[in-house]
């Protein structure tokens, strides 16, 4: 296969993780220079990728191998249309809040290893979003994850510890699970090209393979996304990571998952009526889930970290619905809105959430605290920071003239026109009406929550602390800042007004990858049809915030003052009650029961084996006497010679020579006494001959072998004493905190793991052969 290169593709990745060493070598010396260093890095990268824009257009696709073994496969790197302006999104957000951290991290600790992990997680991150292959994409995903759990543990805290051992924890078991899924896509269509996925797999006679690799793969892809039930690192991760982390995190890496989802559906199942209808089931889930934890949540990040589930949700809503659309004759036609919501949506939510993580560290950063009762009032005197925070409020709450009005006015259309397809007594109509309903009652959680946090920063004064919040009003953040927040704000109402020149042209321009053909009547975004769904949504936010948040989420103090409380209740927590003891006592009980039993198994046959042998041997082979036999004989002897030992010395050696055991000279060489203090010593004689009949023969030192081989299988530093531990102590296992000992449960998890899927994988190849 002829291949176009272009040699920036390969800088694109390695361009940031070469000068993160570097950025780490200058920090030891002068840290100043590292952070400009670092600015100097991430804004070539934005600028190549901006480059890379106009060599697409102009010439098309472009690739890049690496380690290509002339077999359709191997490292490879490719940028088309989407991929290209997810690369410009990317290093933009990387940019920025570079730009943000050297204010943000004035103060803190262990800097240089933040800028050198989070210059790695660049390039791993933009290698995910322009790989030519699910291998490379695999690849970097996986580098990618072990980067960024660097950047989430950053403060090395309590909250922080536990946060990235659940961050990864997700990580390594869903990589593992998504690596069986790669295999058996492998196995069944013959290439991991991304580009010949598609017609690959529509070729199969039966779907029911994919099926498997599908609900493998989106376990890792479906995690890091944020997906529901997978979802539960995103509320914990964000409030304790720094917020410049915060926005990656919650804007570009959770979309590398939703990349991952958008292979599957749109390449490895296009256009599949079943698979549709379970990604939307999932995709409604998490996004009115993620909306009703945002409007119990009294923490500023954590509140935007379930708003960041909640868009998520609208985002994979966009996904399946294309599936669903794509799988009917009649509606066909109305596939391109739900693309273009897909594309615009995922640009949306990460700008927005680049302008709202960043000003909410602007917070952070002065007053070290997140929970609302405590930065209530801080942006009441702020103008500045009022509108940035502002401009991603209203956007992220779908007002016309904003950009997310344009991506969830897409994505509503294409419920809207799946419906109008049905008769209304058909049950699918209804189904979808459901989901109509639960789109907009979730838009009414959006506004509710952001109105909420809001009104309290930025609206309402502290009836304690106002005083400290007006003093840090001349100088909260340094002009640099100022600078790139504002100008990010900007650019979501300027494309919210020009949309028909920025953000159909950009979705137009990367329909390509969701292979979009075709366009149905133009969207009229500012008519009446359109502009009520939006006004619905607003108008339940607002009866929400007064019913719920004012009159339920709020309370008076001793002081009479109203206070905001957190009324979720907290045995509600998915991650304490089911994945914390399915991770830390269900699979290590299952993974040492299974191994006792596998070694069992093994010492069982060889005892079998073992007897087996020696009965054929001593069938087929003359036997001589053994030395239990002559020590027996020569204690029936011994008493009748006792008087005139010397005289039977001769009868003695004979004997012991006739035994074929050992000859009496050879004995004698190795001994200390004479022949007549043999005699008198037949005890010690008795003793040598049970040691001598005691010694392992080499079917018995192979049996020792193979249980030694057993016990130190996969032998990781730690897992075989761990195993140990969690059957002795199953049911009382202390929780272990600590990036090593972290390291060593996650890898023995992932063992665990990837032994079972190796069963299921066989177990598959038998099925497939019957």
């Amino acid at each position: 296969m002829n291949l176009n290169t272009h040699v920036l593709l390969p800088f694109l990745v390695f361009w940031p993780m070469i000068a993160s060493i570097v950025s780490y070598l200058i920090g030891r010396r002068n840290k100043n220079m590292r952070d400009y260093f670092a600015d100097a890095v991430t804004a070539v990268e934005f600028l190549v990728a901006v480059y890379m824009v106009t060599v697409v257009v102009g010439q098309g696709t472009q690739y890049f191998p690496i380690l290509w073994f002339g077999h359709g496969e191997g490292l490879l790197f490719e940028m088309d249309a989407f991929r290209s302006v997810y690369a410009v999104i990317t290093t933009l957000m990387w940019m920025c809040t570079t730009i943000f951290s050297k204010e943000y991290f004035a103060h803190y600790r262990n800097r240089n290893r933040y800028y050198l992990f989070m210059l790695m997680t660049e390039g791993a991150t933009v290698a995910v979003f322009i790989s030519g292959d699910v291998l490379t994409l695999f690849t970097f995903f996986e580098v990618m994850a072990f980067t960024s759990y660097v950047m989430v543990i950053h403060d090395e805290k309590p909250g922080a510890q536990r946060a990235s051992e659940t961050y990864t924890y997700l990580n390594v078991f869903g990589g593992l699970v998504t690596l069986m899924g790669i295999f058996i896509l492998y196995n069944t269509i013959g290439t991991l090209r991304i580009d010949l996925i598609k017609d690959a797999c529509a070729a199969l006679p039966s779907k029911a393979p994919l099926y498997w690799a599908a609900g493998l793969m989106i376990v890792g892809f479906g995690g890091k996304s944020g997906m529901f039930p997978l979802h539960v690192w995103l509320p914990k991760a964000h409030p304790v990571a720094p917020a410049p982390a915060s926005a990656l995190l919650s804007g570009v890496l959770t979309k590398t998952g939703v990349y991952g989802i958008i292979i599957i559906s749109a390449h490895m199942l296009f256009g599949d009526w079943v698979w549709g209808c379970i990604l939307l089931g999932i995709a409604v889930i998490t996004m009115f889930g993620g909306a009703f934890l945002a409007l119990f949540s009294v923490d500023l990040k954590r509140t935007l970290a379930c708003s960041s589930m909640s868009q998520i949700g609208f985002i994979l809503t966009a996904v399946s619905m294309q599936c669903v659309l794509m799988a009917n004759e009649d509606t066909q036609q109305y596939h391109f809105y739900a693309q273009q919501g897909a594309v615009l949506h995922m640009m949306n939510h990460s700008l927005i959430k680049l302008v709202l993580f960043m000003a909410a560290g602007v917070v952070y950063m002065n007053l070290h605290q997140l929970d609302l009762n405590e930065v209530r009032g801080f942006g009441y005197r702020k103008p500045l920071l009022k509108f940035i925070f502002g401009m991603g409020v209203l956007a992220i709450i779908g007002l016309p003239f904003w950009s997310g009005y344009v991506s969830k006015t897409l994505i509503h259309e294409s419920i809207v026109e799946r419906i109008w397809t049905y008769h209304d007594f058909e049950f699918a109509a209804h189904v979808f009406r459901w989901v109509e309903s639960i789109f907009t009652l979730t838009g009414g959680l959006t506004t509710a929550y952001m109105t909420k946090i809001y009104i309290c920063v930025f609206w309402e004064k502290n009836p304690y602390k106002q005083a400290k919040m007006d003093s840090t009003n001349k100088k909260y953040m340094n002009k640099a800042s100022a600078i790139t927040l504002t100008a990010c704000s900007l650019i979501l109402p300027v494309l919210g007004m020009t949309l028909y020149k920025t953000m159909i042209p950009i979705s137009e321009y990367a329909a390509g990858f969701f292979y979009m053909t075709g366009h149905p009547h133009e969207v009229h975004f500012f008519e009446w049809a359109c502009l009520k769904g939006a006004f619905a949504s607003l108008s339940i936010g607002a009866i929400l915030y007064i019913l719920v948040v004012r009159g339920c989420l709020m309370k008076r103090d001793e002081n009479g003052n109203k206070i905001y409380i957190n009324a979720w209740p907290k045995f509600i927590d998915i991650e304490d009650y089911a994945y914390r003891p399915l991770m830390l006592k269900v699979l290590p009980f299952i993974g040492a029961f299974v191994t006792r039993t596998i070694g069992s198994v093994v010492e069982v046959i060889g005892k079998i084996g073992f007897n087996v042998f020696w009965k054929i041997r001593n069938w087929y082979m003359p036997r001589k006497p053994n030395a239990h036999e002559f020590i027996a004989k020569s204690k029936e002897w011994y008493p009748k010679h006792k008087v005139d030992g010397r005289a039977n010395v001769a009868k003695v050696k004979a004997e012991y020579d006739a035994s074929g055991i050992e000859t009496w000279d050879k004995h004698e060489e190795n001994r200390t006494i004479t022949p007549m203090e043999r005699i008198p010593l037949l005890d010690d004689w008795d003793d040598a001959m049970k040691a001598r009949a005691d010694k392992p023969s080499w079917i018995e030192r192979l049996i020792a072998w193979v249980k030694n081989a057993r016990n130190n299988a996969f032998h990781v530093p730690g897992i075989h004493r761990w195993f140990d531990r969690s059957v002795e102590e199953f049911g009382d296992a202390k929780e272990r905190t600590g990036a090593v000992s972290l390291l060593r449960q996650t890898m023995s998890y992932g063992l665990l793991v990837f032994a079972l899927a190796l069963l299921v994988i066989v177990a598959y190849v038998i099925f497939a052969a019957l």
